[in-house]
Order: C-alpha cells, then sequence, then structure tokens
C-alpha cells in the first residue's frame, strides 16, 4: 500500500469517527 493511501484511508476513519453522520452505520466500512 502506498504512505498516500494508508493517509487517506486514516484520515477517512477519523472523519468517520469525529464527524456526525448518520449515515456511517449503513455504509460498508473500508478495510
Amino acid at each position: 500500500m502506498a504512505p498516500a493511501d494508508h493517509l487517506k484511508r486514516l484520515a477517512k476513519n477519523l472523519n468517520r469517527m469525529t464527524l456526525p453522520a448518520i449515515d456511517d452505520f449503513s455504509a460498508v466500512p473500508d478495510v
């Protein structure tokens, strides 16, 4: 995995945890 992809995924996970999004639970996790 490229470092940039890792950072993008990390940022996405942080956003998912911190931003109140109602549709998060219906979204498929990016594993």
